[in-house]
C-alpha cells in the first residue's frame, strides 16, 4: 500500500505537509474488496517516521 500526504494551497504547487503545519490528526482511508478500514494518525507520529517533514 502506498499513501501520499499532500498539501495544495491555492495556484501553487502540492507540497508535503510539514510539522509547523495547524494539522492535528491524519485519516487514511484505505479499501480492498469488502474490506475498509481507518486509521488515525498524530502528526507527531507521523513525524516520527518521516512521513510528515520536519521544520
Amino acid at each position: 500500500m502506498y499513501n501520499l500526504v499532500n498539501d495544495k494551497s491555492g495556484d501553487g504547487p502540492i507540497q508535503p505537509y510539514d510539522s509547523s503545519d495547524s494539522v492535528d490528526l491524519y485519516v487514511i482511508s484505505t479499501r480492498e474488496d469488502s474490506n475498509f478500514g481507518q486509521f488515525i494518525f498524530t502528526n507527531a507520529v507521523l513525524c516520527a517516521q518521516d512521513i510528515v517533514s520536519k521544520s
